[in-house]
């Protein structure tokens, strides 16, 4: 099937909320497809393993890493890194997957932040710690 909208996009994901708690993606865009699963901090030790999969150890990943929607002041950003230990994506890349969802889904906040940066970790500590909440 087709996404056509930033509503239809937000409601493939559930809004990113899962029983009113946020969820946590891991994403692998090859020369193919666009493929991603639900995460979390239980599946850490799995996430090397996860973008191979997803990907199907593709010789042509354009990018991967991680994804979730962040809701502030209800509008909703997605928030997308590089953190994939499997693959380890530099930021031109991801400045360039951030590109691509600005130009599909335009009404979309889209905000890239490189693995490196503190504040990636910020936002998944954010995340993670309303799971167990």
């Amino acid at each position: 099937g087709t996404v056509d909208s930033m509503d239809q996009l937000l409601e493939l994901f559930s809004f990113g909320l899962r029983d009113g708690r946020p969820r946590l993606f891991t994403y692998a865009l090859t020369n193919e497809y666009f493929a991603c699963t639900e995460t979390g901090k239980e599946f850490s030790k799995d996430i090397l393993s996860k973008h191979a999969v997803l990907s199907r150890a593709s010789e042509y990943v354009r990018m991967a890493g991680e994804f979730f929607i962040y809701w502030e002041n209800d509008k909703p950003i997605l928030i997308i890194d590089n953190n994939s230990g499997t693959y380890a994506p530099g930021i031109d890349g991801l400045e360039k997957v951030k590109e691509l969802l600005k130009l599909n889904f335009s009404a979309l906040t889209v905000v890239a932040v490189d693995r490196e940066q503190p504040e990636v970790t910020s936002y998944k500590k954010e995340v993670i710690s309303k799971f167990h909440k």
